[in-house]
Parts: structure tokens; sequence; C-alpha cells
């Protein structure tokens, strides 16, 4: 177990944002998982209280783990390790700046460690200073060319800061070269090639990291997705079944059962599985926002108002519970100073999604405010990927207000390809009789 989590890269938690190899927050500079126990350990009296900091850090103890540390450099002040160990206890506390002094003064001391050269790669990224950090990462590949963490930890930088998925295959098979058994790095090229396209690529890694790490869930739910976008939903279950027999506790795979019972049109089915989602975890609220959509689909408004409701109780910035609970109002006559609020306030949690605007600019024109309809609406088809129901609602509130020209384009681009949407075949008739 200890060798499969730790062997998924960055912490996720501690950079903030969405990472491609996780592993558990619990460390940043030093490694905790890897500390013998203490009746076993015969080093030097530095690293013996090394050793002792690395237990008291893993059980949270700050404290003690400080005492721990600065005792081993009393013994030795040149014991590189028990400084990181310090520039952790920094970082953990907040003191991000009195952390990256620590590591420069490991790396005083030991120039050549790659290990620490990894460390201050690290910190730079934290800090947002990414160019140094892709210096400082492949300096640590060049200090320690078998050192697979530098690749990982470059390719997931290269992914999610810099944007550039092909940098990021690179470090992720330079990785893979060191070792062919690294599961994270296999999982992350596997995301990083489905990102561009390259399925039949991404699947046989996110197979291997599968077989290489068995106990965790992320390979197998990637596998979910790769089937679930070929429309293969029996294939997809089989993975979802395995999954949660061997981790019933991954609320995730309940949602994924749950979409395809809905894609189906299994409704009790679906709502059965996001119901099994939240007795797992009673406070996750995108089950709610799932059954909400499934009792909106099976027209019972009151009861997708409450679910959708549940979800933003639970979590404040839950946006597509806004923007559904809008919806649902609008097309139920309900309470529009609610429906103004909750399509603002998706809007505002996400102000470049086109649907979110739409969805405000309906329910403008349904609270009896066609100007501010019609500047919610030519925002929603100037972003990206509006959709032929945008430009349907675009144009029946241009014709409302006399715009007949406008009306007409934005009825042809409603109607091109014969989406299938609600308001498809008035879209038609409109069309038609302003021709």
């Amino acid at each position: 177990m200890e060798r499969i989590m730790k062997s998924w890269g960055f912490a996720v938690l501690v950079i903030g944002g969405l990472l491609i190899c996780p592993r558990p927050a619990s460390a940043f500079f030093v490694d905790i998982d890897t500390a013998p126990p203490l009746e076993k350990q015969k080093e030097s009296p530095a690293e013996s209280h090394y050793q002792t900091g690395i237990q008291k850090l893993a059980q949270g103890d700050l404290k003690q783990a400080r005492e721990a540390f600065q005792k081993s450099l009393k013994v030795n002040s040149k014991y590189v390790k028990s400084i990181l160990g310090l520039a952790e206890i920094a970082f953990k506390e907040g003191e991000v700046r009195q952390a990256g002094q620590y590591l420069k003064d490991a790396m005083s001391l030991s120039p050549e460690s790659g290990d620490i050269q990894t460390a201050w790669a690290r910190y730079l990224y934290l800090e947002k200073r990414f160019s140094e950090a892709e210096v400082a990462f492949k300096k640590a590949i060049t200090l320690a060319p078998r050192g697979v963490a530098a690749y990982v930890d470059l390719g997931d930088m290269y992914m999610n800061a810099m944007q550039d998925t092909r940098k990021a295959i690179e470090a992720y098979k330079g990785a893979i070269d060191v070792d062919p058994e690294h599961a994270g790095a296999h999982y992350a090229l596997g995301v990083a090639l489905s990102s561009l396209g390259k399925i039949e690529e991404a699947q046989p890694e996110f197979e291997t990291a599968r077989n290489l790490a068995p106990e965790n869930p992320l390979p197998i739910q990637a596998l979910v997705r790769l089937h679930l976008e070929r429309q293969e939903y029996a294939k997809a279950l089989e993975y979802l079944d395995a999954l949660l027999k061997f981790n019933p506790k991954f609320v995730p795979a309940y949602l994924d059962r749950g979409d395809i019972h809905m894609i189906s049109g299994e409704h009790e089915k679906a709502i059965h599985e996001y119901e099994s989602a939240l007795k797992v975890d009673s406070k996750f609220s995108p089950a709610y926002v799932k059954i909400g959509m499934v009792r909106q689909i099976r027209k019972q408004p009151k009861e997708a108002q409450e679910a959708y409701r549940m979800a933003i109780k639970l979590n404040p910035n839950e946006i597509f519970a806004y923007n559904n609970l809008a919806c649902v109002l609008v097309e139920n006559q309900g309470d529009m100073g609610e429906a103004l609020k909750s399509a603002q306030k998706a809007v505002e949690l996400a102000p470049g999604v086109s649907q979110f605007w739409d969805t405000l600019g309906w329910v403008e024109r349904a609270s009896g405010d066609t100007a501010k309809a019609v500047t919610s609406l030519e925002k929603a088809v100037s972003l990206p990927n509006p959709t032929a129901e945008t430009y349907y609602h675009l144009g029946v509130v241009y014709t409302e207000i006399g715009k007949k020209s406008e009306a007409t384009g934005a009825f042809k681009k409603a109607v091109e390809g014969n989406q299938n949407f609600p308001g498809l075949e008035d879209a038609q008739q409109r069309l038609q009789a302003l021709q």
C-alpha cells in the first residue's frame, strides 16, 4: 500500500489545482512514508532524531517533529534531511517563505543532491515561478537521472500550470523509461494522451496503471470514462462493478453508474445509485444535483427543486444546482425572484460558460426585463460552444423587440444541423414565418 500511494506525484491539496498524479497531501518536501519503526533504528544520533521527527510529522504532531529535527541539527548542523524536515513544518504552518529559506540552506550544503533540487523546484512551483521551476526540475533530472519524482512533477507542471500537454507527455515517458512500473506516470500519461484525443494510446496506459496499482481507483475511473465516451455502457458498468466491489466507499463510481442508467432511461435505477452515494457520504452535493436532474426529466418539479436546494445548502458553490434550479422555476412558473438570483449566482461562479448566460437571459425574459435578456443572450452566443437552444432563445427575444433580421439569423443558427431541443419545432415555424 505504501509503495502504491507514494507513486502518484504531487499532493493535490497542496497546490490547490487539479494535478494529474495526486498522492496523499501528507508531505511536500520530505518522504514520510519510508520511515522505519523507531525500535528498528540503529542509525547515527542525527539520523535517529531525524527519524523521530518523521514519525511525529506523520502523526501530525508538528511541535514534537520540530523539536526532533532541531535536536538532529544540534548533533550535526549540516544534516540536510532535518533541514528539509523544518521546511516541511514551515510549509504546513503557512510560512512558505521560511520554507524556501530552509530549502536554500539545504541546497547550499548539498548542491549536487537531486532530491533537494526537486524539493526546491516544488517550492518554485508553489510560488508560481514556473519558468524557474522548470529549470530546477531539469537540473534535478541532470543531477539524478534515475530520480522518477522530478520527471513526474515536471510533467504535472507542464500539464496544469503551463498548458503544454506535449511536453508533459515527454516528461511522463521519461519517468516510465526510468521506472516502467511507476503506476502514477502511466496514469498521468494516459490522462495527457486522452486530453489530445488519443484515446487508443491512452487506454493501455490506464490498463497498466490499474495493474500496477490495483488499490487506486483513478485508473479504473479513467477507463470508465473512456468507455462512456465510446457509449460502451456495458463495459463501463463492468469496470464500475469491479471498482465498487474492491472499494465500496468510492463515491464517484456510484455517480457514474447512475449516469449510465439515466442515459439508458432507467431513471429509478439512476436515483438508487445517487442515493447509494449519499449513504456513503451524506454531504456529497453532486449526488443531489444528479437526483434533481432525474426528477426534472421525470417532470417532477417540486422534487427537483428540493434536490437542487439541498445541493446548494451543502455546497454554496454548486454551480449546476443554481443553474438547474433557475431552469426548473422558469419552466414551472415558480418564484421568479429565486430563479433570477440562482441564475445570477451561476453566472457569477462561472462567467465563461455560455449555457449559464443563456439561463440568465431566459429568466430575465420571464421576469419581464427584455433589455437585460437580450444582453445576456448575446453574451451567451459570444462565448464558446453556444447551443442551438441558446440561439432559439435569442431569436425569440429579438422577435419580441422587433428585430426581425437579427431574429432570422438567430433562428437559422438554431435549426442548423437539426439538433434536437425542446424549441426546435417552434424555431422552424418562426423562421418560416419571418422568411
